[in-house]
């Protein structure tokens, strides 16, 4: 049994206006909070973020620095507490309230792309035993996943846009466990799938590895902590941190 999952990220965004200047405040569907614009420098500030409902109420803090342009509150760590919940948040800046809003994760959507296995004939920049093929059609091009076998040693996953190979990913073989789930979901809202996979590696760490077309994102859950390929940090890749750590969770 293949679990196909659909995502849609909805992204806000709330100038505010201080001292002259404006503050960009965004709050991605994920749970990300970022503070910034990656344009002009914060300076030093305290910001402590308060999250509650009626049951729970949690504190986050921040310090920026004359250095920074942008920063960002996770909220994805306190997914468990506040899970299909809806949220009050509330920022200040230096003790003084900036911002404030209504938060809810997010239920699964149906984003409207079909994933559908199919047989591929072997394609030539693709190596190894075939394990599974799957398709993905969007307005203007198709998607192939391709999961192969290779010398019984390696799980290697390839992605195909109109059948040349754009992304590749390998990992060593330690087990016999196979997870079957694809996730496609489309984060940027443009139209163009992103495709996720997962992995359990030789120290049982949970393994999420997620292709766009020209750039790939990798996190990973140990226990109860998580870490992120080095891309994440980026501002323009932000909301894939959260699609990630909000996945994984």
């Amino acid at each position: 049994m293949k679990l196909i999952i659909h995502y849609r990220l909805l992204l806000f965004f709330i100038p505010i206006c201080t001292f002259g200047q404006e503050l960009s405040i965004s709050l991605s569907n994920y749970g990300i909070l970022c503070i910034g614009n990656n344009e002009s420098f914060l300076g030093e500030h305290v910001w402590n973020l308060n999250i509650s409902n009626q049951d729970t109420s949690l504190d986050m803090r921040i310090n920026s620095s004359n250095y920074d342009n942008y920063i960002f509150f996770d909220l994805n760590s306190q997914k468990r507490n506040f899970n299909h919940k809806e949220m009050d948040i509330e920022l200040r800046k230096d003790n003084h309230l900036t911002y404030q809003t209504k938060f809810i994760y997010p239920k699964v959507e149906n984003h409207g792309f079909h994933l559908e296995p199919f047989s591929h004939k072997n394609h030539s920049g693709v190596r190894g035993e075939f394990i599974g093929t799957y398709r993905v059609e969007s307005k203007e091009d198709n998607y192939i996943i391709i999961r192969t076998k290779y010398v019984s040693q390696y799980d290697c996953w390839y992605l195909l846009k109109n059948n040349n190979v754009i992304n590749i990913h390998t990992e060593k073989i330690k087990n016999n466990q196979i997870n079957q789930k694809i996730i496609v979901s489309d984060i940027n809202e443009d139209g163009v799938p992103e495709f996720s996979f997962f992995h359990l590696d030789e120290k049982q760490n949970h393994k999420m590895i997620l292709f766009m077309e020209k750039e790939k994102f990798i996190a990973v859950k140990k226990e109860k902590t998580f870490s992120y390929s080095s891309n994440t940090m980026e501002y323009s890749n932000l909301t894939v941190r959260g699609f990630l750590h909000y996945t994984l969770k």
